[in-house]
């Protein structure tokens, strides 16, 4: 057997081909013959290394002595071992790798030679990590979902050693950024680019991941996102949300990179998952604050809506010193129940709800805040404006009618309005002093409106 197991067209013939690197030492364990898949791992050329001992491709010399000790207590070639070790490549990058064989002996029984079959497992390890990674992340409690999606794009770049890592939302032909991670931090969300120009453009409509490892060499060098970025390297797959194509995750760099692997394929879609999983949630979420936040009656927001969005109007009015607030009565709606039934009053609310809302602009706040009151928080009305707007108001409403059992019911509103002045302290000032203008109205007659400013000069007039 010795002089066949050291024959290297024999080895060439049994494994050449293999892609685990396949090493081959005489009795005294030096370098006598490695395919070609050992070459490349290891980085060497065969007269780099024949004749030299195999300690030089072990990580430390403690662990070149174990896996003697191991492979001398197998009896034949028929009966190899298998071990964990750390190798080193020429670069002195140590990998870590599993390694199958023995020690080759003749018919006497002499030890003629070692065989190894090494299998790097590098690979295997790195995802190991990122896994853990990903779990960690995802089933910690204490981080926003926001928080988990920047976090898994940061996974993902260190996963693929890229440098971008975007979550985008595609509507139509526009391409916005919702979550970035960028060296920097030069991408900011928000960022909005025409989805021709980007290469998730054909990641979208994918069945799978689309990958580009050297984009320059690629079907895609004429792109626009190559010609304007240069991306030479891409991984991206669609994000699926309840069900449609919400937009892409996708990583990418101007450097190009070895080929995108099998396990590269799999990791984005456990990330894409992830993502689409905490997308899904986050809307569940939204809708169910907003059934939460929002009367349904009216379609417009509820107490509880009101009291957690008014602050938000309040600081738009101060920030641009001009607004106007209205409290919004209907008169004698009692006598509406009282007369048609509540199901007739609820009716008349719906239609007042409609009304409201077709006529206040997207940025105004609108707030049913009680059974037949409500609540208009305008920023930026000029104060002209507003008054004509409350007569408007007053007017339209009068004119509102709801068919109940074959009867028409009519129904008229009272509304108190008042403009914001920098002396007001506070929303509930400014709230406040509408409600007084509103009773103003309610006591002059209703079907009105009234300025809280005229309400104010005179209460002055009587002090005085």
């Amino acid at each position: 057997m010795s002089k066949l197991a050291l024959d290297p067209v024999l080895l060439e013939f049994h494994y050449g081909a293999s892609a685990e690197y396949a090493v081959v030492a005489d009795e005294n364990r030096h370098i006598f013959w490695m395919n070609k898949a050992a070459k490349a791992g290891f980085g060497y050329e065969s007269e780099d290394l024949v004749g030299r001992s195999t300690d030089i491709l072990y990580a430390s010399k403690q662990d070149h002595e174990r896996i003697g000790r191991e492979r001398d207590k197998s009896a034949t070639v028929m009966t190899p071992t298998n071990s964990y070790v750390n190798f080193k490549r020429q670069s002195g990058e140590v990998f870590p790798a599993e390694i199958t064989g023995g020690r080759m002996v003749d018919e006497d029984g002499e030890v003629r030679g070692y065989f190894g079959l090494v299998r790097d497992m590098s690979e295997q390890q790195h995802l190991s990590q990122t896994l853990h990674s990903l779990y960690a992340i995802t089933s910690d409690a204490e981080l926003s979902r926001t928080d988990k999606i920047q976090k898994i794009l940061e996974i993902g770049c260190r996963h693929y050693d890229l440098d971008v890592g975007i979550v985008s939302l595609i509507e139509g032909d526009q391409y916005s950024v919702l979550h970035c991670v960028s060296p920097d931090d030069a991408l900011e969300p928000g960022v909005s680019f025409d989805l021709g120009s980007t290469y998730c453009t054909h990641t979208l409509t994918a069945d799978g991941p689309k990958m580009f490892h050297r984009a320059g060499n690629s079907e895609i060098r004429t792109h626009p996102c190559y010609e304007m970025f240069k991306l030479e390297s891409y991984i991206g797959v669609p994000i699926i949300v309840e069900g449609t194509r919400f937009g892409t995750l996708n990583f990418s760099a101007a450097e190009a990179r070895e080929p995108f692997t099998h396990h590269d394929k799999e990791m984005i879609l456990l990330f894409a998952a992830w993502v689409s999983q905490e997308l899904s949630v986050e809307r569940s979420m939204a809708r169910l604050a907003q059934r939460a936040e929002t009367d349904f009656l009216t379609g417009m927001q509820n107490k509880l809506g009101f009291e957690r969005g008014k602050r938000a109007a309040w600081l738009a009015t101060r920030r641009n010193n001009i607004g106007a607030a209205f409290m919004l009565d209907l008169d004698y709606f009692k006598s509406i129940n009282d007369t048609y039934g509540h199901e007739a009053g609820d009716k008349v609310l719906a239609k007042l709800g409609q009304v409201l809302r077709d006529n206040v602009r997207a940025d105004d706040m609108l707030a049913r805040v009680g059974g037949e009151e409500f609540c208009a928080i305008m920023p930026g009305m000029h104060p002209i404006t507003a008054e004509r707007f409350a007569e408007y108001l007053v007017s339209l409403i009068g004119t509102m009618e709801v068919e109940h059992d074959g009867q028409t019911i009519r129904t008229t509103i009272s509304i108190g309005f008042s403009i914001y002045d920098s002396s007001m302290e506070s929303i509930k000032d400014w709230i406040t002093r509408a409600d007084i203008a509103l009773y103003q109205a309610k006591s002059e007659g209703r079907n009105r409106s009234c300025d809280a400013r005229r309400v104010h000069a005179q209460e002055i007039s009587r002090a005085r």
